[in-house]
């Protein structure tokens, strides 16, 4: 019976751990462009915060991918803005 109980527990513990973590995140807090988790090149950061210049609130979070980067969007950004943004990751990665 314990053994049941344990494996479930361990079960669950994997499970949350190895959900998939972003590789970076940046938060737009009444309109200023911030770098929360990970790293991004100088020059995509800049490209972003050209895009996101008139969002007061939002945030941009990358997964990478075998394809390359995959972004997800909360917050004010517009789907626009969306499309702006992954096509500046498409022209930057390598």
């Amino acid at each position: 019976m314990y053994i049941i109980i344990l494996i479930v527990i361990a079960v669950i513990i994997y499970a949350f751990s190895s959900g998939e973590r972003p590789d970076f995140v940046l938060s737009i807090r009444e309109g200023a462009l911030s770098i929360d988790k990970g790293t991004i090149s100088n020059g995509i950061f800049n490209d972003f915060k050209i895009v996101l210049k008139n969002v007061k609130q939002g945030k941009v979070i990358g997964h990478k991918s075998e394809q390359g980067f995959k972004l997800s969007f909360q917050g004010e950004i517009s789907d626009g803005m969306c499309q702006r943004l992954r096509n500046i990751i498409g022209i930057h990665q390598p």
